[in-house]
């Protein structure tokens, strides 16, 4: 395994481990179904290694992970929600990105990439992390925000999903220049690495949650 990728999946280590230690700041609140994911994302890693290394398998851990990330983390943000129009807008999202995973499913495939899929969780991310911080005006609740660790989970998330199809439309469009697509995967690798430190530090530095 080259040392980058083995430094982002140690940070997703480390991640799971400190949500494990600290579960009980969170552990009545909307946050409590981080730990679960942050866990099924290192099994996650450890199969891909192994099945991907034996020619096992292709895209379909990969096609099932970014799927599950982008419902978790609507989830997550439905949970956290306390208006009503701003949820249903929120299961409005969850409803989007089922539909286009089930097309492309049925077009493509599991073992090929779903393309669009991928990107298109993206955008819906950004999209559900919109509704949160219209929640929270409209609630009024910035104060202690930082000291919440749904603040930090939130933020690790939408650092994926801002990173992740910038430089995925980087390596498609400078797919012919090989040292590029070296460096772009660097940074792809380095976008995972400060997602899981921020959900790190927020496991750290958050208060518990009544």
């Amino acid at each position: 395994m080259h040392p980058a990728l083995l430094t982002a999946n140690l940070f997703e280590l480390l991640a799971a481990i400190l949500g494990t230690i600290y579960y009980f700041k969170y552990r009545n609140t909307p946050s409590q179904p981080i730990v679960f994911y942050l866990w099924y994302v290192v099994l996650n890693e450890l199969a891909a290694y192994f099945l991907l290394k034996n020619g096992i398998i292709r895209y379909q851990l990969t096609n099932l992970y970014s799927l599950v990330t982008a419902i978790f983390f609507l989830l997550l943000v439905y949970r956290i929600l306390e208006i009503k129009n701003l949820k249903k807008l929120v299961l409005g999202l969850i409803i989007l990105i089922s539909v286009s995973a089930g097309v492309e499913l049925m077009t493509t495939g599991i073992s090929n990439a779903w393309k669009f899929t991928k990107t298109f969780t993206a955008f819906i991310g950004i999209g559900g992390f919109i509704i949160y911080l219209i929640h929270l005006f409209q609630l009024k609740t910035q104060k202690m925000l930082f000291k919440d660790l749904s603040t930090y989970i939130l933020l690790g998330f939408l650092v994926f999903f801002i990173g992740t199809p910038v430089v995925n439309l980087a390596r498609i469009l400078y797919s012919h220049n090989l040292e590029l697509v070296i460096r772009l995967n660097y940074i792809l690798i380095g976008v995972v690495i400060l997602m899981y430190s921020i959900f790190s530090f927020g496991f750290i530095y958050s208060v518990k949650q009544k």
